[in-house]
Formats: C-alpha cells, structure tokens, sequence
C-alpha cells in the first residue's frame, strides 16, 4: 500500500491484538499512514521515512527502542502498563514523546494527540531545515566575503607599500656625526639617491632633532663627544622603540657588536665604507621596515574585519544553538 502525498507513516510496533483497530482508526483519523513492523531492526529500517513510532512498553525494550527511534529524529509514543511502572519511567527517561496507558486509550483521543504530533513533527522540521539552510547560507557569504576583502586589502597594502618606497615623500634619515668630512660624505651619498638628510655634530643635538621631528632612520657613529652613540642610540630607543638605527664606528669589538644587537640596533658600519656598502645598508633596512609596517597594518585590518565576522559567527551560532534546542529539546552545548 503506497502513501498519498499528505499523509505521513506512523510505525506501529504493537503485539497486543486488541489495540490494533484502535490504533488503527486513530492514526487514519489522525492523517497518517500505519507502517505495522514486527521488531526494532524493522522500526529502526522505516525511521527516515516515519514521524511517529507508536511502541508497546510491555512486550518490548522500551527503553532501548525508544533511545535508537529518538536518535533518528522519531517522536515515540508509548503505550504503558495501566499502572505506573519501571517500564514507564524507563520510557519517560529515554525520551518518549507521549505516554498513554491501554485503559485510556479511545480512538478519538489517540487520533487529536497524534493530529499534534504529526503538525508538530512537520511544522518544525520544515522551519528547521529552512532556519539551517539561512544560516549555512549566512556563513558560506561571510566566508566568501571575508576571503575577498583580505585578498583585496593584501594588494592594496603591498602596491601602496611599495610606491611609498619607490615614489612616496622620501625617507628622512638623521646622521649624527662629529667628523665633518664624514659627515658631508654620507648626506651627499644620501641626499643625491633622494632621503632628506639632517646632520648633527653631537648626542644632545640628534636628541633635540629627533624630539621634534619624525625620522626614519638614524645613522650615527659610535664614537661621538659627550653622549656616545651607545647612549644616543638607547634614549632614541626610549622614545621610538620602532626607530632603525645604523652604527658607524672607526672599529668594531665583539663587545660592542654584542651591545649593539641588544640595544636592537638595525646594522653596524665598519669605516671606511664606500658609497654602495652605506646606500646598500641603508635601502635594505629601510625596505624591511616598509615591509614590516605593511604586515603589522595587514595584521591589525585582518583582526578587525576577522573579530567582526566572528561576532556575526556568534550571533548566527545562537540562532542555531536556540532552534536546535527548540526542535530535540536537548542543547547541543550542555
């Protein structure tokens, strides 16, 4: 016998023959279609295609069948001794939808309790899958949306990085520098490659330069009078931590080499150097800090626009979470 479109399959799994025509009249009052099976294998291999399981708690496990039919999605409706009993308890606690007791059981009222069940069963297994539908959806374009928006700021970030190397408003650099050839030779090298260029004899001048103005590199020799460049290079770092600086130095001993890099010194310079040693040096360590400031701007967007698509994550998860409990009556994250 084939089921018409609006009516939907009731499994009856029942041993008690004076129940079977009542059952019977109330599930075809009801709108359904009786699906009588013999045994929980065959319940359980007509569940997809069943809303409800009508089961008598007596003459089977009722706690076992009505824990695999509710996993399937199944509402369970158990027939119970006439008195309470374990069995009803053990039905109760494995989920069962309906209790109803053999002596109570009228055609009628079984037939209204599972004309609720059935509108039930179908008006919220619709709204389910619509609602799970919506959401993937919401989340399959936020994903979309967010992959698009970090591949577009990637570029915009490296193409803009890059011109304000090669065509931005040149790098201003402070070399400090006591020895006045030296000091000539080293801002005529910069100034011709295009950096704007600021001298200072001594520690004390570099530091009142630097307070008022914005550097992007300070190259400055080791030796200096009054305030070393060990000591200028530490209280720059105390007001920019972030400020490259090259150390120039007539000699180089380990000591220094190692006071240097813990100071986070960006290179050392060993005199005499030529033109190309310092504008080599100098380039690079300029480029890697341009780089280093497109990262952290990359980094700080991409944990804005991923903190925003994590709140909207979270609000769509609480919807789920609020319609699965709804629909099992069990929270997923309990």
């Amino acid at each position: 016998m084939t089921t018409s479109s609006n009516e939907q399959n009731i499994i009856v799994l029942i041993r008690s023959k004076g129940l079977v025509s009542t059952i019977e009249t109330a599930v075809r009052a009801a709108g359904g279609h009786c699906v009588v099976v013999e045994n929980i294998e065959s319940a359980l291999e007509r569940a997809a295609e069943a809303s409800i399981a009508l089961v008598e708690a007596a003459a089977f496990d009722i706690a076992a069948i009505t824990k695999n039919l509710r996993s399937t999605g199944v509402d369970v409706v158990a027939i119970v001794d006439d008195e309470p009993s374990e069995r009803t308890i053990e039905a109760w606690k494995a989920g069962a939808t309906t209790l109803i007791w053999p002596l109570a059981v009228q055609a009628s009222d079984l037939a209204d309790a599972l004309r609720r069940l059935l509108e039930r069963s179908t008006r919220n297994y619709a709204a389910f899958l619509k609602a799970t539908w919506d959401i993937n959806e919401s989340f399959l374009k936020n994903m979309v949306l967010l992959e698009r928006r970090n591949m577009e700021l990637e570029e915009e970030l490296n193409s803009t990085g890059q011109e304000a190397i090669e065509e931005g408003k040149p790098k201003a650099i402070l070399v400090v520098e006591d020895e006045r050839d030296v000091a000539q030779f080293m801002m005529d090298m910069l100034q011709v490659t295009g950096y704007q260029v600021t001298v200072a004899a001594n520690g004390m001048d570099a530091l009142e330069l630097f307070f008022d103005h914005r550097y992007d590199l300070v190259l400055t020799d080791k030796n200096l009078p009054g305030m070393t460049g060990i000591e200028l290079t530490r209280s720059l770092k105390q007001v920019r931590k972030d400020v490259p600086v090259i150390m120039v130095t007539g000699y180089a001993t380990v000591e220094s080499a190692i006071e240097a890099v813990d100071l986070g010194m960006a290179a050392y310079i060993q005199k005499p150097f030529s033109s190309k040693e310092l504008l080599n040096k100098v380039a690079k360590i300029l480029e890697d800090r341009a780089k280093s400031e497109r990262a952290k701007q990359y980094l700080m967007r991409f944990k804005t626009r991923n903190k925003e698509f994590l709140d909207q994550y979270r609000l769509i998860r609480m919807e789920l979470r609020h319609r699965l409990t709804d629909a099992t009556g069990i929270d997923p994250d309990a």
